[in-house]
């Protein structure tokens, strides 16, 4: 897996947060894009691997695993 770091002023649609779970709209909001993702809206792309503990944490930019 790869973790994208993006800059949102460079989207050309719009960004929703919605419920993860639709039935639920109490539960964990994430940000969904509306239209393809400009590749110069891309600020990095690192790799998300997990910790020593088998766990993925919240990544943090240039941290490397």
């Amino acid at each position: 897996m790869m973790v994208l770091w993006l800059d949102p002023a460079r989207f050309t649609g719009e960004v929703k947060w919605e419920p993860g779970v639709p039935t639920d709209p109490a539960s964990m909001l994430f940000p969904h894009l509306y239209a393809p993702l400009p590749v110069a809206a891309v600020l990095a792309a690192e790799p998300y691997l997990p910790g020593t503990d088998g766990l993925f944490g919240t990544p943090q930019r240039g941290e490397v695993a």
